[in-house]
């Protein structure tokens, strides 16, 4: 959850959403839900008079939605014909160039419910929901979110940067006060210290 907002641009724009299925991506995509519930048994404590519950299990809920460009989703479910229920891995990624990072949600074993076949009328523009997954499909989601992604990138653009020094040419240096022996000799003991190059470090036997 967010402490705070700088800015309205911070807010996601669903806009910069990007999906893929089984490692290709679908650039029709232009809805994607997913959704966890728990399912719960009511647990009635005495002393209590409100309800409780107790979480017994989850299942996973969601939709695709898809501009109609082709038959490629119903070629993915081809297998129905044959009593096959085939599974997928769905995964979803929005990144708005103007939010703090990227999330990106893995699903596994996907199955999706039902399948278009055709749904189309005049003078509008055509689409296919898909709903996935059922709520019996186990489906485990993986999310990675916030500015870990940002945090790489710029490490990256740190180490690219042509002003860095090159330290095999100009090795960097300290200055040390031994506070002790300068109070022994009434004078500052300065000693100045330069890092030594990699190479002649491996060659020394340092460790």
């Amino acid at each position: 959850m967010a402490r705070t907002i700088d800015s309205a641009r911070r807010v996601i724009s669903g806009t910069w959403g990007e999906l893929w299925i089984d490692g290709e991506k679908v650039a029709e995509v232009s809805a994607c839900q997913a959704k966890v519930a728990l399912n719960k048994e009511t647990v009635n404590l005495c002393g209590r008079f409100m309800t409780t519950h107790k979480a017994m299990n989850a299942s996973g809920t969601g939709s695709l939605t898809l501009h109609k460009v082709d038959s490629g989703f119903a070629q993915r479910m081809e297998g129905i014909k044959r009593g096959v229920d085939r599974r997928f891995t769905v995964i979803s990624k929005l990144r708005d160039p103007d939010s703090y990072g990227a999330e990106r949600v893995a699903l596994y074993d996907v199955s999706f419910d039902d399948l278009t076949l055709a749904d189309w009328q005049a003078a509008a523009v055509g689409s296919v929901t898909a709903p996935s997954p059922s709520a019996t499909t186990n489906t485990w989601i993986r999310l990675r979110c916030s500015d870990m992604e940002e945090k790489r990138t710029d490490l990256l653009a740190l180490l690219l940067r042509p002003e860095l020094p090159n330290v095999q040419k100009e090795l960097p240096t300290a200055e040390y006060r031994v506070k002790r022996l300068s109070e022994a000799l009434g004078t500052d003991v300065v000693f100045k210290l330069r890092a030594l190059p990699y190479g002649k470090v491996k060659a020394s036997g340092i460790r």
